[in-house]
């Protein structure tokens, strides 16, 4: 049993002010990734970095992404509807080159960063990614990611994430065509507001540096009570 999520520990967890915003904890990935883990072991070592700078009662997840491009880092800041997966707002950086300067970073920005974090209602989480299966309300579920490879090229062209519970049966939560090198379900994070994860993957898209092309992160939304079919 890898979690019990339970629905007030983690309202309990998010009683904070909305208008109070740390410094941003990067999910933590690395007992993920690796030979013989579950996520398997990624083809590039992964150098981009997510944190969920909160959530609110909307169905909205605040996201903050710094991604390496060269000797410097891109921040990208975003809202995603957890409900359609559709982003809300997106805001873009140019950050330093040392890692270490990103504190300062923060500092500087954080106040503009608050701004739709605030209209949207946003409270500040500090979750890190937790690990299927999910029991709730004495349910397991389950989440596999379903992945095509296209006959000509041998690369991923469709992504699916399948969502399944004991008692309420199967549903599809993504799924994507496209091209891809690698892909993984990493794990979730859970809304402290309903009973609905934010699913974290990482994928190696297709790109001008081919095997060498840098991992991503993707976010999408499952509902745990809606959409469910039995088999």
């Amino acid at each position: 049993m890898k979690l019990l999520f339970t629905l007030c520990l983690l309202i309990a967890s998010a009683e904070l002010s909305s208008e109070v915003w740390p410094l941003p904890i990067p999910l933590e990935t690395g007992h993920l990734l690796g030979a013989g883990r579950p996520a398997g072991k990624p083809p590039v070592p992964l150098v981009d970095e997510l944190s969920i700078l909160g959530m609110g009662s909307n169905n909205v997840i605040a996201l903050l992404e710094r991604s390496q491009v060269g000797s410097s880092w891109r921040v990208r800041t975003k809202g995603l509807d957890l409900v359609n997966d559709s982003v809300l707002w997106q805001q873009d950086w140019e950050d330093w080159g040392d890692d270490d300067l990103f504190s300062l970073w923060w500092e500087t920005h954080r106040n503009e960063i608050s701004i739709p974090l605030q209209r949207w209602k946003i409270s500040p989480l500090d979750y890190q990614l937790g690990e299927f299966p999910v029991i709730l309300d004495e349910e397991y579920y389950l989440a596999f990611l379903r992945r095509t490879n296209d006959v000509a090229t041998g690369l991923l062209a469709r992504l699916e994430v399948i969502l399944q519970s004991t008692g309420r049966g199967v549903k599809t939560v993504l799924d994507l065509t496209g091209t891809w090198r690698w892909a993984t379900l990493l794990g979730f994070v859970p809304s402290p507001f309903e009973n609905r994860l934010a699913l974290v993957l990482l994928i190696q898209p297709e790109g001008w540096a081919g095997d060498q092309q840098p991992l991503r992160f993707l976010v999408t939304g499952a509902s745990l009570k809606a959409g469910f079919e039995l088999p």
